[in-house]
C-alpha cells in the first residue's frame, strides 16, 4: 500500500486476543449484579461492537446505566489485572517491530488508554508506537475521534494514513475519518466474505500485513 506514513491499529482482536480478560471481567460483573450471561463464545462475538452498549446489552440493563457499568468494568478489570490476560497472535510482536521501522504506528482503541499501554508493555512493544490512544474518564470519545487524534499527533493527512482493524465498527469509523482500511480476518468480527463484499484488503494472519503494507 503506497504512500502511507501512518498506520493506526485497533487493539482488541487486531493486535491481540484480549477476550479472556474482558470475558472474565464481564462475568465477575454479572456475578456481583446477580445477572445471567450468554455462553462465552457469544460474549466474545458481542465484543466487536461499541463497548458501552455491548456491556449493558450483555447484562440486560437500561441505557441510563451505561456510564455506571463502564466505570464498574474499569474497576473490576483493574482488580483482576485483565490487561495481562490475553492471547498473543502468532508473530505479532515481530510484525509490529518490523512495521515500526517503515512507518509511524499508533493505536486507536475504545479500551481505557492506561490498560492499552499496560497490555503493550506486557507484549514488549510499547516503544514501537508513537501514540497509544484510548478513552478515559475525561476522554469519552468515538473511534472516529480517536483516529483523527492519532492523525493530528502524527501530523498526517487521511491520504497518508491507513487503519487496521477487525470489525465493521472499525471500518465504519475509518471511513468517517476519511482513511483507507485493512481488515484482519483472524480477529473477532470480520470474515473474508465481508472484506470482499466491502472491497477492502484483508490479512488472514499478522504476517500478511507485512506484504499488504
Amino acid at each position: 500500500m503506497e504512500g502511507k506514513s501512518l498506520i493506526i491499529f485497533d487493539k482488541d482482536g487486531t493486535l491481540m486476543d484480549s477476550s479472556p480478560g474482558s470475558v472474565a471481567t464481564i462475568k465477575e460483573m454479572a456475578k456481583r449484579l446477580g445477572k445471567e450471561l450468554p455462553p462465552d463464545e457469544e460474549i466474545v462475538r458481542a465484543l466487536c461492537g461499541p463497548f458501552g452498549p455491548v456491556i449493558i446489552s450483555l447484562l440486560g440493563l437500561d441505557k441510563d446505566r451505561q456510564n455506571e457499568m463502564l466505570l464498574l468494568f474499569v474497576k473490576v478489570y483493574y482488580e483482576q489485572e485483565g490487561y495481562k490476560d490475553f492471547v498473543e497472535y502468532p508473530d505479532m510482536p515481530e510484525v509490529i517491530r518490523e512495521l515500526s521501522g517503515r512507518h509511524m504506528l499508533e493505536i486507536a482503541t475504545m479500551m481505557y488508554d492506561d490498560f492499552a499501554v499496560r497490555s503493550m508493555k506486557v507484549m514488549g512493544v510499547e516503544g514501537c508506537f508513537l501514540k497509544i490512544n484510548g478513552v478515559g474518564p475525561n476522554h469519552l470519545v468515538s473511534k472516529t475521534d480517536l483516529i483523527r487524534e492519532c492523525m493530528e499527533a502524527a501530523e498526517c493527512t487521511p491520504e497518508e494514513t491507513v487503519m487496521v482493524g477487525d470489525s465493521m465498527d472499525d471500518l465504519e469509523s475509518a471511513r468517517k475519518a476519511g482513511v483507507e482500511f485493512i481488515g484482519v480476518t483472524y480477529g473477532f468480527g470480520l470474515s473474508i466474505e465481508e472484506c470482499e463484499k466491502e472491497g477492502i484488503p484483508y490479512a488472514e494472519s499478522p504476517k500478511d500485513l507485512l506484504n499488504i503494507l
